[in-house]
This record gives C-alpha cells, sequence and structure tokens, in this order.
C-alpha cells in the first residue's frame, strides 16, 4: 500500500525534516564557546523541536568583548536525531551538557531574565534535560527499530 496515506500519528519516522512552526520548549539558554579555559558565554534562544535544538543568537554587544559577538553564527542547528544523542547533568543547578557524536555543548540557564531564584534556575534547567532526554530516547529507539528492519531485510 501507499506508505504515506494512513494515519498521522503512527508514522513519525517518515518525516525526516521537523514542521518549524512545532516547537516543544522554547526559551533563553547561555552556550559555552570558546574552548576549556574560556569563560565566554553567548546567549541564545532556544527552540525544541522533534529532531533538532535550534539555537538564534542574540548578538548583543553586552558581552564585554563586542568584536568576537560577530564571528558567532546568527543561527546553530543541533540535530538530535541521529540516534547517539545524550544529554548530562554534570554539576551546578543551572548548566547540562547536549552531546552529539561530533560535539558537546555545555548549557546554562540565565539567573538574570525572569528567573528569581536558584530554585526556579533549577526548574528551567530540569525542563530543559527531560524535554531533551525524551526527544533523545525517542530517535534512539527508531534508530535502532531501522537498523534491525534494515539487518532483517538484509539477511
Amino acid at each position: 500500500g501507499n506508505i504515506y496515506s494512513g494515519s498521522e500519528s503512527g508514522n513519525s519516522e517518515l518525516q525526516q525534516e521537523p514542521q518549524a512552526s512545532q516547537s516543544l520548549k522554547e526559551g533563553v539558554l547561555l552556550l559555552h564557546r570558546g574552548g576549556l579555559a574560556s569563560f565566554k558565554w553567548v546567549k541564545y534562544k532556544a527552540q525544541l523541536h522533534p529532531g533538532e535544538l535550534t539555537l538564534v543568537s542574540f548578538r548583543q554587544r553586552s558581552n564585554g568583548d563586542g568584536d568576537m559577538t560577530s564571528s558567532v553564527p546568527l543561527s546553530t542547528v543541533i540535530h538530535l536525531s541521529d540516534g547517539d544523542t545524550s544529554v548530562q547533568k554534570p554539576y551546578g543547578n543551572d548548566t547540562f551538557v547536549l552531546i552529539t557524536h561530533r560535539n558537546e555543548y555545555q548549557f546554562k540557564v540565565p539567573t538574570q531574565e525572569e528567573a528569581v531564584s536558584l530554585g526556579s534556575v533549577q526548574t528551567e534547567r530540569d525542563a530543559w534535560v527531560k524535554a531533551i532526554h525524551n526527544l533523545c530516547s525517542h530517535w534512539k529507539k527508531e534508530v535502532q527499530i531501522l537498523n534491525t528492519c534494515f539487518a532483517e531485510s538484509n539477511s
């Protein structure tokens, strides 16, 4: 039969690119830039989609060194759908690390925004970690299912 007909809910793997409008979580995150010795954090508007995390730079000059902001790309897309992406809370109550097969991205939840207390910062951080973890788990299962089907069809 036609693989594209039928229920909308079941066949999520057929749709490779998620619709841009479908954002699961949005907020402001700081991304660590410039290596381990750097203390530079760049502010991004973060949007979590079913297959990716999109970061749009604010390009503010208030980073202290205005010359560096011009080299920061306006938007960064981190793909979560390759099946080996994970998220961790290594230390602190405001940071988390997103690990892909190519990179590690260290994020921090900014305190000066609407978050008043450390508790609400940790709640926001945990919400990001949970949302990203759920997506990573989903894609891990999808990739395992696809690999199993592929192995069976080749045997």
